[in-house]
């Protein structure tokens, strides 16, 4: 007789929005496509991301509605907590599900097709765009929003703002908990976490700011994986690391995986031709791997981001060729100096 037995999961249900992978276990998605596939197939559950904002915050922003657009898209329950800007209000400027389907080709890749030679069309072409083969992922425009009263009726989600922290007047850090706490006492099938700029001059406690932050932090880890819970978090590093140089390290140590943002605002990147053609760069610091030996490796660790018409895309950062960087003036001084006899008289073809 065989001593295998097959366990048999009690109380499997099924969660809409939550795929599982091979490696990560349990997944869902951060609304964008190229994201995902960076992270390895979307936010493992049970996992704390932290998203390092950009200068200005405009891109991580942008990110940060879109974990809020496919939250909703799948009426999963959302804590979310702002104390620079009005949550309610960030709420509203979610985007909406496209209504194309994705694997339909564009204007543009048809012209390239036509482009390349008949005996070139069988070879396997390599795609700068950092996105997965799933055809069952949701994308979303970002130049179309929901009506105000479809976000209003919503009933899933709490809001922490700074209003409500100054009628408390208690610590933000122990409110959040607190709030977190009560909202998993009600059970809720998956509860998605985002809190927005955490570590900003309006969450500053005082001295006791660093230790108030990695105990929090820890509390926070513990709360999320103990229960169906995906934190995604944004912080001003730039910010952080004015307080104290050894904080960013000790903050790494507790989340699950760090991606920093770097936005082009100096004119020196702006103008460089390398970098002409996107608006930042992605800097992958860690990487989750919570139901894994090994973490997930990109394709690429050079990336680059930009904002195309209604998609935030990731894409390989290609170098041009040394040509384009070369000035006319220099080509043309060495014709010269060849003509004039200067340099090696033979040359050889």
């Amino acid at each position: 007789m065989s001593s295998f037995v097959k366990i048999k999961k009690e109380n499997n249900v099924e969660i809409a929005g939550v795929k599982t992978s091979i490696r990560n276990w349990q997944i869902v998605s951060t609304g964008s496509e190229s994201f995902n596939f960076i992270l390895g197939g979307g936010l493992e559950l049970n996992s704390i991301t932290l998203i390092g904002e950009d200068k200005y915050g405009k891109y991580s922003d942008i990110l940060t509605k879109l974990f809020l657009a496919d939250s909703f898209h799948h009426n999963h329950h959302i804590y979310f907590a702002s104390l620079d800007n009005d949550p309610k209000k960030i709420m509203k400027e979610i985007p909406m599900p496209n209504e194309y389907q994705k694997d339909t080709k564009t204007e543009e890749t048809i012209s390239n097709d036509l482009r390349i030679a008949f005996r070139y069309q069988d070879l396997p072409k390599i795609d700068s765009v950092q996105r997965g083969s799933s055809q069952n992922s949701v994308t979303y425009d970002l130049t179309k929003k929901y009506e105000k009263d479809v976000i209003e009726r919503y009933e899933k989600i709490n809001y922490y703002s700074f209003n409500e922290q100054q009628q408390r007047g208690e610590n933000v850090f122990d409110s959040i908990i607190r709030d977190l706490q009560s909202t998993l006492a009600q059970k809720p099938e998956l509860l998605r976490v985002c809190i927005s700029s955490i570590g900003s001059p309006l969450w500053f406690t005082g001295e006791s700011f660093s230790s108030d932050l990695i105990t929090f932090l820890t509390q926070l880890k513990s709360i999320t994986r103990y229960n169906n819970v995906v934190c995604y978090l944004t912080m001003p590093l730039h910010l952080i690391n004015l307080i104290d140089e050894q904080l960013i390290f000790k903050i790494r140590r507790l989340v699950d995986c760090n991606i920093n943002l770097e936005s082009f605002n100096n004119i020196e990147k702006q103008t460089n031709a390398v970098f002409k053609q996107y608006h930042g760069l992605l800097h992958i610091k860690k990487m989750h791997s919570i139901a894994a030996l090994q973490s997930h490796k990109p394709e690429a660790f050079d990336l680059a981001f930009k904002l195309k018409s209604n998609r935030f895309l990731i894409e390989k950062l290609h170098l041009p060729p040394e040509l384009q960087e070369n000035d006319s003036s220099e080509i043309s001084m060495s014709c010269s100096s060849i003509a004039s006899g200067g340099g090696n008289k033979s040359l050889d073809f």
